[in-house]
């Protein structure tokens, strides 16, 4: 449980930077491509000893998953923007249920009634505590591609990345973050530069900053959680929706003490649902 409880406050750092983005006028794509340099700059920090990643069985699963967490993070700004926070995140953290459903099928992770009822609540957890006041969320149809995409492509860069851990030795885990991190920022150049021609946005220095501050967290929680779901104690889908319980319980305990942010009834159950999922999911 040490490894998800480092994965969750390393991460609630992360959600604290990219609040602060807008106070401090940080355009959030720079800043996310230094973060992904920086974070893939630590991965060849802690390797011991160089080793190009062209020359791994795993470098597909590295540019996969680092492919899908840039376009899924720009795809989500987008969503943010026409369709509401709201119903975004509900789509992002509902996308847990596909790392989920593939552990227990592919790999055969033991799931017993209690565990199943656990996973139930983590899914009215996650609605319940993001939805507004009126307890409803509209989906405009014509935005549901970006939604699907949003919902399938974060479940398939978790799947894939959760599957990475059967193929990685060890003593190359560093490289294979840094990989991942790269193909991230190289992805995310390009968006940067056609951003660029279309609105003639510019870098500001200060994206440098905020990167850096972003990207250690960043590669410290990937490595965390990557230990948590090798774990032989728990399934690696118990470490997946716990962490995502802890993620609820922590951003609703930094947006009321940090952020002032108010919570309503409805997110207080949804915060109660969190914590029997974990309870339910973690239960030996």
């Amino acid at each position: 449980m040490i490894n998800i409880l480092l994965t969750t406050t390393l991460f609630s750092l992360m959600m604290i930077c990219f609040k602060l983005f807008p106070r401090y006028n940080v355009n959030s794509l720079h800043a996310i491509v230094v973060n992904y340099l920086v974070a893939g700059t630590c991965g060849f920090f802690f390797q011991n000893g160089y080793q190009s990643p062209l020359s791994e069985g795993w470098n597909s699963h590295s540019v996969l998953v680092g492919l899908l967490f840039i376009m899924v993070f720009n795809t989500m700004a987008i969503s943010v923007k026409e369709v509401g926070l709201s119903i975004t995140t509900v789509t992002s953290k509902m996308s847990f249920v596909i790392p989920v459903i593939c552990a227990i099928t592919l790999y055969s992770e033991p799931l017993t009634w209690l565990k199943f009822v656990g996973l139930i609540l983590a899914v009215v957890a996650i609605y319940l505590s993001t939805i507004g006041p009126n307890g409803k969320l509209s989906i405009p149809l014509n935005f549901l591609p970006l939604l699907l995409f949003i919902f399938f492509g974060q479940g398939a860069a978790d799947s894939i990345f959760n599957d990475s851990k059967s193929i990685i030795d060890p003593s190359n885990q560093s490289v294979f973050f840094a990989a991942i991190f790269f193909s991230a920022a190289i992805i995310g150049g390009i968006f940067g530069i056609i951003q660029f021609f279309r609105r003639h946005t510019i870098f500001h220095w200060n994206s440098i900053w905020w990167g850096f501050l972003v990207g250690i967290p960043n590669f410290l929680s990937l490595h965390f959680f990557f230990e948590s779901l090798k774990d032989p104690r728990i399934a690696s889908y118990e470490a997946i929706a716990i962490t995502n319980m802890l993620l609820i319980l922590m951003s609703a305990l930094i947006g009321v003490l940090i952020f002032r942010e108010k919570l309503n009834v409805i997110n207080a159950f949804g915060l109660l649902a969190s914590l029997l999922a974990i309870v339910c999911i973690s239960w030996r």
